[in-house]
């Protein structure tokens, strides 16, 4: 594994741990900032303490072995890397240099003694490998497992969230065969346990479990292409999409080599020993054998630790740390990530998000209001998922398909049509003036994304149409989509729209990158459905080419 220095210069070191650094008998260590937890929204805590308050002491502290480290390439990037401890690729959402997964090497941190003494210029600390039994809030004193404790100024719960074992009862034979995914532990020996599985599993509903599951689909071992089988307890991506666009995500993800057997009763699940294979009756005469099972059921907030503080949690919304809009759970204890919830100002409503966008940016809110600030979090969270070449999921704010819902597509052929247009330059100039020549009389851009009538549906209305993409607005055929529609021409990418009381609350896009700042305007807009024809064409990008630009393109782009 391979993380960055200080100086920004890189060393490559596969670290195990780190000495354990335990406090004298008795003693009482001394933190101003206090960050119980070691992720990715520690992490990021960390930097927005040192960065707007330099001379500040910050201390993280978790019951981890590793360095504070990126999470979320476990799930996706790490697998693409023949040698885990070389440079790999990744979007990092703090270096500049995007193949380390620890964030820092172990010569940034302090030790907790040390960092008592530390100049003007403050400092960070780092305790691993200590479990923290309880906080007292009145008192400001964490509690460590071997009975020594922590006086704080501010703490900051970045507990995180887990993810729960199939509750089955497995034959011992083949327990070691069934796996989570939580933590980089749990990817070394999972990756040592698939490297000679030629037929495995994938158990779980979230768009997280089919992007492992297509992850797992392109590899091969020598010539054969690994199988895979996402298990789903409900219908596929029921939890995010109106059916119209699973069905379609459905037949894509099948085609790459994942098999979906959904529906099936979790509870109801019988395992046995095949030679040494695990045998899955998932009911309904469906067995199958499999060399591995992966589960990656909606994950659990780690609130024990809150909840041995008398802390209040959210029964409704996953157990998780009940705090208000400025992650604020008492006087000087905060909370953030996946393991809170909070009073969102613009849905209005509490809520909770366990993403990796969200646990990043709620711990630079959570620690901008340690410092004393008031700034209520506004933010919203996106999803993200990676489920083909060009099939990528991309959501913000409220994505529920019980919801009243817009689905618009982008055809093949419409694709083509915006390519060739931007294939001339003068071709693409002159459409562009005739474009806003007021004067033309080309059919407006409302009355081309008219939609047809609205269609019944179990999951809230859905209304797909044809978007054009000719930029001179000239007349471009809307009409339903249906299977003959897909088959004669194939989609290309979409975009679901969530509506409340006629209200933008959530948008979602598929096979269309880099437009969710719109689609948060959208929604901190508080946009209605009659306006929806205005955002469309940036949305889905339908007056640009939807093909990747060259690097040098790219480069040239702003010169």
């Amino acid at each position: 594994m391979v993380f960055a220095s200080g100086a920004g210069k890189y060393q490559k070191s596969l670290v195990k741990c780190l000495p354990c650094l335990f406090f004298p008998a008795a003693s009482l260590a001394l933190a101003q900032y206090l960050v119980i937890g070691t992720g990715p929204t520690a992490y990021s805590a960390l930097r927005t303490i040192r960065y707007l308050e330099p001379s500040s002491r910050v201390l993280l502290a978790s019951d981890s072995k590793y360095l504070p480290y990126e999470r979320y390439p476990l799930n996706l990037e790490a697998w693409l890397s023949d040698d885990f401890t070389e440079t790999f690729e990744f979007e990092s959402r703090f270096q500049a240099s995007a193949s380390y997964l620890f964030f820092q090497p172990q010569s940034f941190y302090l030790s907790p003694t040390d960092l008592e003494s530390v100049d003007e210029y403050g400092g960070q600390g780092l305790l691993l490998k200590h479990r923290f039994t309880h906080i007292d809030p009145e008192k400001r004193l964490a509690f460590l497992e071997n009975g020594d404790c922590i006086q704080y100024e501010k703490c900051l719960l970045a507990l995180g969230s887990k993810s729960p074992k199939l509750l089955l009862k497995i034959p011992d034979s083949v327990a070691k065969k069934f796996h989570v995914l939580d933590n980089l532990d749990d990817f070394l020996s999972l990756k040592a346990a698939l490297s000679d599985s030629s037929n495995i599993a994938v158990v779980g509903d979230s768009l997280k479990a089919l992007e492992f599951a297509s992850t797992q689909s392109t590899i091969f071992k020598g010539e054969q292409q690994r199988k895979v089988t996402l298990i789903c307890s409900r219908p596929f991506l029921s939890d995010y999409l109106p059916q119209q666009v699973a069905d379609w995500i459905r037949s894509e993800v099948e085609s790459s080599g994942v098999k979906i057997v959904e529906n099936v009763d979790l509870g109801k699940l019988k395992v046995r020993n095949a030679n040494n294979r695990i045998q899955l009756d998932c009911g309904s005469n469906q067995k199958y054998s499999f060399d591995d099972i992966v589960t990656m059921l909606p994950r659990i907030a780690n609130s024990k630790l809150a909840s041995e503080s008398c802390l209040e949690t959210d029964s409704d919304n996953n157990s998780t740390i009940v705090a208000d809009s400025t992650l604020k759970v008492r006087s000087d204890l905060y909370a953030a990530g996946s393991c809170v919830s909070f009073y969102h100002p613009i849905f209005q409503n509490r809520l909770s998000f366990d993403s990796s966008d969200h646990s990043v940016i709620s711990g630079r809110f959570a620690a901008f209001n340690m410092m004393g600030k008031t700034m209520p979090y506004f933010k919203l969270p996106r999803t993200v998922a990676d489920f083909g070449a060009d099939l990528g999921f991309d959501g913000v704010g409220r994505i529920d398909p019980n919801l009243d819902t817009e689905t618009f597509f982008i055809h093949k052929s419409q694709s083509l049509n915006v390519e060739k247009t931007s294939s001339s330059e003068a071709e693409a100039e002159q459409l562009a003036d005739s474009s806003e020549d007021p004067n033309n009389d080309s059919k407006d851009t409302e009355s081309l994304f008219k939609a047809p009538e609205a269609t019944s549906s179990d999951t809230g209305r859905v209304n797909s149409i044809e978007v054009p993409t000719n930029i001179d607005g000239s007349e471009s055929k809307c009409s339903e989509s249906s299977s003959k529609n897909i088959g004669d021409d194939p989609i290309l990418s979409c975009a679901i729209v969530y509506l409340k009381d006629d209200t933008v609350v959530g948008v979602a896009t598929i096979g269309s990158f880099g437009r969710m700042f719109i689609a948060e305007n959208m929604i901190s807009h508080k946009v209605k459905r009659d306006q929806l024809v205005e955002f469309l064409p940036l949305l889905l990008g339908t007056k640009f080419s939807l093909k990747k630009p060259s690097d040098e393109e790219d480069s040239n782009m702003f010169s």
